[in-house]
């Protein structure tokens, strides 16, 4: 689906930064079509006529450096609010995310941990079967990288 986004950063001094962005996703628009002409909504499998709301998702972070002599060590932190297309309204999936790493001269190693849940998501967006059944979600997310500077 189409999509526009728009954020910011801060920088408040060479330390601390702020980050603040949203972004709004055209799901009322957005159909899936096979090889014969059929048309329908991408959650559920309901029908082309079957409505689905766009959705306006909203994150802000922080992130603070620690400058040593031969090092830097960032610690980061940050909220989100990113509704997911639902057959009847969006469903509301929060999280929040924390992160630190450390950077030398010629290599980085970062890590990040996502902690993101929902509350009663409605059965029927995964299939007719569920109608009436509704579920909890709850997901954790690690993350590592490595990057090396040539």
């Amino acid at each position: 689906p189409m999509s526009f986004g728009l954020g910011f950063n801060f920088r408040y001094d060479d330390a601390l930064s702020f980050s603040l962005d949203t972004t709004w996703t055209d799901w009322s628009e957005y159909m899936l079509e096979n090889e014969h002409g059929d048309k329908w909504r991408p959650i559920g499998y309901a029908n082309e006529h079957r409505e689905i709301e766009d959705t306006y998702s909203v994150r802000c972070g922080t992130e603070y450096l620690l400058f040593q002599e031969k090092m830097i060590i960032p610690i980061r932190g940050g909220l989100f609010y990113e509704p997911r297309p639902s057959l009847n309204n969006p469903t509301d999936f929060y999280g929040f995310s924390v992160g630190t790493g450390v950077t030398f001269h010629r290599f980085s190693i970062d890590s990040a941990y996502q902690f993101r849940w929902s509350d009663n998501i409605p059965g029927e967006d995964m299939g007719q079967w569920l109608k009436g059944a509704s579920f909890d979600q709850k997901e954790h997310l690690f993350l590592l990288s490595c990057i090396v500077y040539f």
